[in-house]
């Protein structure tokens, strides 16, 4: 049985597929916004991660500017504010271009609706759908880096990513994602692979 962001990359592709070989406007590539729109979920998650980075870095460079250092994090929120958004509209569109080619949604959790990015329910939807689909895809990208060496231990490598973020501070932002749920999930999938 694949896991959950394996059928979204399956999807993605059957979406792909239909687009590619279907007799709508021909002159009209989807497969170029299936990609841009997929795109905008690692982009979220690298303005997360790299958001926090230099917010760290400004408290450290104005120190004695608080009026500068307040706003090179204004500067920083927003633009990880924009992203979300990006990742918001993405995952709507994808949705939608998924129903106008008759295939299967390519995030279910969200096929009855169109999220709202004035939502605190749907911005932690849609950045937990982001930390899914990009964990997972790394996940597969390590997978396929250690089968190549003859290592075939998937499950022993979550393991030891999770016993990562079981002792450091994680999420995606401390306000919307609690860290203990994001590990209890993380858990879950790990114990779930491991009783296959």
């Amino acid at each position: 049985m694949q896991n959950e962001s394996n059928e979204v990359l399956n999807r993605i592709i059957t979406l792909c597929e239909k687009a590619i070989h279907s007799p709508m406007d021909p002159e009209d590539d989807d497969t170029k916004y299936v990609m841009d729109a997929v795109s905008k979920l690692p982009d979220y998650f690298n303005e997360v991660v790299m958001g926090e980075t230099r917010i760290s870095l400004s408290r450290i460079k104005y120190e004695d500017d608080p009026e500068s250092m307040r706003d090179a994090i204004e500067k920083i929120d927003q633009s990880r504010r924009d992203a979300h958004q990006a990742l918001t509209r993405s995952i709507n569109m994808l949705n939608r271009l998924a129903q106008a080619y008759d295939s299967p949604a390519i995030f279910p959790s969200v096929a009855d609706r169109t999220l709202d990015m004035e939502s605190l329910e749907d911005r932690e939807l849609a950045a937990r759908t982001c930390f899914s689909f990009c964990c997972d895809m790394f996940l597969k990208g390590k997978e396929r880096e250690l089968h190549g060496k003859g290592i075939n231990t998937r499950q022993e490598y979550e393991k030891d990513l999770y016993s990562i973020m079981q002792n450091r501070e994680l999420s995606f932002d401390t306000e919307s994602i609690k860290r203990s749920t994001t590990l209890e999930q993380f858990k879950s999938l790990a114990n779930e692979r491991e009783n296959r």
